[in-house]
């Protein structure tokens, strides 16, 4: 391996481990509870290897927020996946997401943490990115092939991505997690039922 090549591959290896411890602190403890000496210690890093790879703590807390989409989106293709009905594939994409969000370490970055310390701005980019975006494709899909009858797959997409997000965020602040989290998708799925073809 030629020295370039090694110095690559160090650098993604190093860009890796601080996504990875970092991504534990804020699953567990919050946005707050980290700071970037704690973490360049924890690593074994200087500062500037760390400003290499990430101009500031919120830039660092961005990619892990990516990659928790990014987890989010994995879940809910195999749940999707295991269904071999359109239907049933979408209810179980909705059912996965909800769950993923109410997973305690997602849940805190994407739900807790996320929209304040990116913005809403931001917070809305990315998640149009990795939700309604994907969800308007699909829903194009089950409509074109009479599985559900809407009249904008867009608008459709825009407003069940947003119910389910107003949702997660109700399941993130509950006391009662489970609950939470087993009335919000027995109401998904009776709103859902509504765009249903017979």
């Amino acid at each position: 391996m030629s020295k370039q090549n090694l110095k690559v591959k160090q650098g993604k290896q190093t860009r890796e481990r601080l996504l990875l411890l970092a991504k534990g602190i804020f699953a567990e403890q919050g946005y707050a509870a980290l700071t970037l000496d704690g973490l360049i210690n924890q690593a074994g890093l200087t500062k500037g290897a760390f400003y290499h790879h990430f101009p500031s703590k919120q830039a660092l807390f961005e990619a892990v927020y990516i990659q928790a989409e990014e987890e989010v989106g994995a879940r809910i293709m195999e749940a999707s996946a295991s269904a071999t009905d359109p239907w049933e594939q979408l209810l179980s994409g909705c059912d996965s997401y909800l769950e993923s969000c109410a997973d305690p370490g997602l849940q805190r970055i994407l739900r807790l943490d996320g929209p304040s310390v990116l913005g809403w701005e931001r917070w809305s980019e990315i998640d149009a990115e990795f939700g309604s975006g994907k969800l308007e494709a699909f829903l194009t899909q089950l409509n074109d092939g009479n599985v559900i009858r809407i009249s904008s797959p867009k608008a459709a997409a825009h407003l069940l991505s947003g119910a389910m997000n107003e949702a997660t965020f109700w399941i993130a602040e509950s006391d009662q997690t489970a609950e939470a989290l087993k009335e919000s998708r027995k109401t998904l799925r009776q709103l859902l039922q509504g765009i249903k073809e017979a």
